[in-house]
């Protein structure tokens, strides 16, 4: 968990330098990983320039489970998501990560 957690943090600065500030409103987002048969892989998304993780802002009327599970979904979509480590999100700079596995394919 200690490399996953070092691994969401530099995803996470990366975005705060190509934005330049650490002024943003919270959001929430999941870190899908999936075991294969050589070890467990972590979903990426690939953007312009580097790689993301499936996050994004909280609407109106969410909490911040609810906006990881949409961000997933609209992002990855992936529904099928099993929280074996629990449901208490890893709180890093405005964003709210939780740690799920699937058997899904992203799309």
């Amino acid at each position: 968990m200690k490399l996953l957690r070092k691994y969401i943090h530099q995803i996470l600065s990366e975005e705060k330098k190509m934005s330049g500030s650490w002024d943003k409103e919270p959001g929430a987002g999941i870190v899908v990983v999936r075991q294969f048969d050589d070890g467990w892989r972590v979903l990426c998304l690939h953007t312009e320039d580097s790689m993301d993780l499936p996050k994004g802002g909280i609407d109106a009327g969410e909490d911040v489970l609810s906006t990881a599970l949409r961000e997933t979904r609209e992002e990855a979509n992936i529904t099928d998501l099993e929280f074996n480590w629990g449901l208490n999100g890893i709180k890093i700079f405005h964003m709210t990560m939780f740690v799920a596995q699937t058997h899904q394919d992203p799309e």
